[in-house]
């Protein structure tokens, strides 16, 4: 290379050098203009990824400040339905919160989608009843038939009000499902087995526990035992045997000795309150939720 640049001087001067020199300066400049370049391409890249967390962030927060806003005005709705209905005085919130044990104990992750479309269906399960007249849904004696039909028909009814609803649409397939029976002997499409809706099969057993435990103008409330042996009664019949076991599975996490006033109650009941369950029932509840000791 040396004697080429010698002889290229010797035949052209400094521009002859210049041939040999220009094309590796020019190289090295090029490459420094794009490793420029690209730093401060990675650069902006880094900032806007920064900018696109932060917005995700700010997103996520408010779309969880909006599932808060749906879901209490969904309560707050709930409660005035309930509020009609002397009756049945916090029964969607208390069976909405049974539901969602026999959920998550079934497997469903809570503050999924799955999750919340089952807590706002069991919390509107009777939204329906907006269309039954009040001389029928407070008469305090037995309905005749044709009252019978229109009171059945608020399942239907409450499935066509959340229907116009994008985000309950979901949740309506419960309310449209949750007086369906496991044998197909409910109401009103008559479904049987897993076709029902699995939200609706969880519910129903729920609804019926909090309504054999609540008082009514026509009874007093059932005993939690009895109401429990009554669910065991209906295993394979009106409710899916699965929900049944994982329902019986919550009732000893969360309510063994700590049922008093008809309702489940917390374990703070007071001393003397507690309504222990029978020697023979404990064992029918721990083979029917697969458990191996003693409740």
């Amino acid at each position: 290379i040396g004697t080429a640049v010698i002889g290229a001087y010797q035949a052209m001067g400094i521009w002859g050098i210049a041939i040999f020199v220009a094309p590796p300066l020019m190289m090295r400049l090029s490459i420094k203009q794009y490793l420029d370049r690209t730093t401060t391409n990675v650069l902006d890249l880094r900032h806007a990824h920064d900018e696109l967390q932060k917005a995700h962030g700010q997103v996520t927060v408010a779309m969880d400040r909006l599932r808060d806003a749906y879901d209490g005005t969904l309560r707050s709705l709930s409660a005035a339905l309930d509020a009609r209905d002397s009756e049945t005085g916090g029964h969607s919130e208390r069976v909405a919160d049974l539901t969602l044990a026999i959920a998550t104990e079934m497997g469903f992750e809570k503050d999924t989608d799955e999750w919340r479309n089952i807590s706002w269906g069991a919390l509107l399960h009777d939204v329906g009843k907006i269309a039954v007249p009040d001389n029928i849904l407070r008469k305090p004696g037995p309905l005749t038939d044709d009252e019978w039909q229109t009171m059945r028909s608020h399942a239907a009814a409450g499935y066509e009000i959340l229907l116009k609803v994008d985000f309950l649409k979901t949740a309506g397939q419960i309310v449209l499902s949750h007086h369906e029976r496991y044998d197909g002997a409910g109401y009103p499409r008559g479904l049987a087995g897993e076709e029902i809706p699995l939200g609706a099969r969880i519910f129903s057993i729920a609804d019926a526990f909090d309504a054999m435990t609540s008082n009514r103008a026509y009874r007093s409330a059932m005993p939690a035992e009895e109401a429990l042996a009554e669910v065991l009664r209906n295993s394979g019949s009106q409710f899916d045997p699965t929900a049944v076991r994982a329902f019986l599975s919550v009732y000893q996490q969360r309510f063994v000795g700590t049922v008093h006033h008809g309702h489940l109650a917390s374990t703070s009941a007071a001393p003397g309150e507690h309504a222990e369950l029978s020697e023979s029932l404990k064992q029918a509840i721990a083979e029917a939720a697969g458990l191996d000791g003693d409740l």
